[in-house]
Formats: structure tokens, sequence, C-alpha cells
């Protein structure tokens, strides 16, 4: 099973000295990080990608085509940069500024790479790129949380990407090693 973020304890001392005076702070603090009701929301930075653009005071939002952008950054990585002065010049008074598209844009841009990255760490070049991908995809946090219509587009990110990676020889260790850098 893969997420997209996980917290680990994997310190015994602090269950085992969870009664000496000097040492139990630390058994109460990992009580209280353990706490659903001290939790935060959960959300999907992967769902995050099919988020409308928003307009610097949030009022309005652009329905920026996730697909266009993943074919922009897999034929033509350039024309991204394009986007933000477009919206910007075509919606005129709605404070859709170049500054805050750019930034929204750069952060699905790097969602898609992040993707590409960990298709490059998982995914079986030797299978079936459509099954490879459906199994990828439904191990993560934004395909449980999204609906039907939801998982179809970020499917059609995922095989995208995929099929971008499939036709490219390349030697497995560097297949492995590329999707997993911290980089990536």
């Amino acid at each position: 099973m893969h997420t997209e973020g996980s917290i680990i304890f994997s310190n015994p001392e602090i269950y085992d000295n969870k009664f000496r005076r000097t040492e139990s702070w630390r058994w109460r603090e990992a009580v209280y990080l353990l706490n659903p009701n001290n939790s935060e929301s959960c959300n999907s930075q992967l769902l995050k990608l099919l988020d409308p653009i928003e307009s610097d005071d949030q009022k309005y939002v652009y329905p920026l085509d996730i697909i266009d952008l993943v074919n922009r950054y897999i034929n033509d990585e350039q024309s991204i940069s394009e986007l933000a002065p477009a919206i910007s010049t075509a919606h005129v008074g709605l404070n859709f500024s170049v500054e805050g598209l750019n930034r929204q844009i750069l952060n699905k841009k790097l969602t898609i790479g992040t993707i590409e990255g960990y298709l490059l760490a998982n995914l079986d070049v030797t299978a079936d790129i459509s099954t490879e991908v459906n199994e990828l995809i439904s191990e993560t946090l934004a395909y449980f949380e999204a609906d039907e219509e939801k998982r179809q587009k970020l499917n059609e990110v995922f095989l995208s990407l995929g099929n971008r990676i499939v036709p490219h020889p390349v030697n497995l260790w560097v297949h492995s090693g590329v999707g997993k850098s911290p980089n990536a």
C-alpha cells in the first residue's frame, strides 16, 4: 500500500519509560499525537491537482484543464509559462494576477513531476500499462477520497505520464533510482 505520507513511532524506550517521572512526558506526547480528536484534516495533495485555479481574492475560479496541462508538460513544457499571462489577460478585472496564477500552475506542475517520479519508481514497464496504472492509482489517498469523475481524471493523468515513460527503454537501475530520488 502506498500513501502520500505516514508517521512511524519506532522508539520502544518511550513505552518502556512511560512511568518514569523524567521520561513520562514523551509517552504523554505520543498518546496526544495519536488521539484522533487532536488530528488535523487529511487532504490529498494529489487530489488538489484537479482543483480549479483561484483568483487572488479567491472570489473567482478558472477551471484549468489538467489533461491539457499534462500534455503541455509532456510535449512542450515551455508552453506552460504562457498559461498565466493568457488567463490573466482573458479575465481582466477578476483579480487573476500573473504571479498568483504562476504560483498555482507551478504547484500543479510540481505535482505532475512528483507523479512521474512515483511512476518511475513503481511502474512495471514490462506489464500492461493500463493495468499497472489502475493498480497504482487505486492505492492512493486521492483515489480513496475522489468521486468517480475525479478518479477518471486522475487515471488519465497517470496513464498519460505512464505512456510517456514506457516507450523509452531505460536501464532499470536508473529507472528506479530516478523515481526514488528526493527531487522526484
